[in-house]
């Protein structure tokens, strides 16, 4: 009897004990979650009707088409939800992008913007632009100084990427955007 009672306290004590890692590992995914970065490819962007025949999303990147005439741009948009707090203030952040902007010819503008949804007013938060970066063939990651807050509460926000050439040698792309947390 007193061996049957034993087995019964090892079992209910372990299964309390699961049921608590069980909880401490939900929680934590949740904290993690609730304190995560926003973040979205090139690729799953809303290009303007204006854009059709110019723009190609694919894989993660957006870029102009090669077809389409020397001259040419195109503007993207994302919405950007709270995936930090979910309290709906976010403090500290800024806006970065992984863009390819291969010289003088080829331009790509992010541009984090705000509606304010009680006075329909919007708002430029913040503009990270390529052509304050030096030129180059590949990839590169750049971000915008200075950090700022988020109001989720009172508005709701997006970036807007134009991507853009001015001669048939330019080549902007843009393969990601994150609003990440940076030190104040």
């Amino acid at each position: 009897m007193f061996a049957r009672s034993v087995s019964k306290r090892s079992f209910l004590h372990r299964v309390q004990r699961a049921a608590a890692m069980a909880m401490v590992t939900l929680a934590g995914s949740t904290a993690a979650l609730a304190s995560s970065d926003w973040s979205s490819v090139a690729s799953t962007g809303a290009a303007d009707e204006a854009c059709a025949g110019k723009i190609s999303l694919s894989g993660q990147e957006a870029s102009l088409l090669s077809s389409d005439s020397a001259i040419s741009s195109c503007t993207l948009r994302y919405q950007v939800v709270d995936t930090w707090s979910g309290n709906g203030i976010v403090y500290g952040v800024g806006l970065r992008a992984r863009f390819l902007d291969n010289g003088l010819s080829s331009k790509v503008t992010a541009v984090l913007k705000a509606y304010n949804t009680s006075t329909g007013t919007i708002t430029t938060v913040q503009t990270l632009n390529s052509d304050y970066y030096p030129a180059s063939s590949t990839y590169q990651n750049s971000g915008t100084p200075p950090c700022l807050n988020l109001d989720f509460q009172t508005n709701s926000y997006w970036v807007e990427v134009v991507v853009s050439r001015t001669a048939a040698t330019g080549a902007p792309r843009i393969a990601a955007l994150r609003i990440e947390g940076c030190l104040i």
